[in-house]
């Protein structure tokens, strides 16, 4: 019952997907490890993964916690210029 609990209290806050068109570029483990940590610096938790050619999936927090929606998405779009130029972030939010 306490796995539910904990489950009922999250909300997803936004959906993502990363990729690029270069056929020079791949994500790596590194790049997760990093993402996960700057989502887990924020609160955030992520679901789904990444392939070589694309980082994806949703983003979800606690149902308490209050995101700006348009300045995650700004340092999300940040993250991923970081780790490539060439990035393409699509986001959609919930």
């Amino acid at each position: 019952m306490g796995e539910y609990n904990r489950v009922n209290t999250m909300k997803d806050i936004l959906e993502f997907r990363a990729f690029t068109r270069e056929n020079s570029f791949f994500f790596s483990d590194k790049n997760a490890d990093d993402f996960i940590f700057f989502i887990e610096s924020k609160s955030l938790y992520w679901g789904v993964g990444y392939g070589k050619e694309t980082m994806q999936g949703g983003l979800y927090g606690d149902r308490d916690l209050n995101v700006d929606k348009q300045a995650l998405s700004k340092e999300l779009t940040v993250f991923f210029r970081d780790i490539n130029e060439n990035i393409i972030l699509e986001i959609n939010f919930f």
